[in-house]
């Protein structure tokens, strides 16, 4: 995978937008295991997917790093928490990132699964 550059551009998609309960999930259960900041990326990239199309505008990563207060660095690295437990996939061409973002699983999911 490249490493991110602030200039570079971002589209930010997803199946669905997270529920009330898929919240409570993230926070509650995800949050201690990925972190705050980690859970906060998640929680931001969710918030910039337009509610209709279930896909963003173009971003730049400075813009993430202005909303999110972090440089470009820790913003990988919370974006590799997220990659390690099936929250996020990303893909990479020319200058450009996608952010597929996933749903959590459910509570009851959640605690049953043998990794997590």
């Amino acid at each position: 995978m490249e490493k991110v550059k602030r200039n570079d551009s971002s589209i930010i998609s997803s199946e669905a937008i997270a529920s009330i309960a898929d919240s409570q999930v993230l926070a509650l259960l995800y949050q201690p295991i990925i972190g705050v900041q980690a859970y906060t990326l998640y929680m931001t990239l969710m918030n910039l997917i337009d509610r209709q199309n279930l896909t963003s505008d173009e971003y730049l990563h400075s813009d993430l790093e202005s909303i999110l207060n972090l440089d470009i660095n820790q913003i990988e690295q919370e974006r590799f928490k997220l990659e390690a437990i099936g929250l996020l996939d990303t893909f990479f061409s020319g200058d450009q990132f996608s952010y597929e973002l996933k749903l959590p699983l459910s509570a009851r999911s959640f605690v049953n699964d043998g990794v997590l």
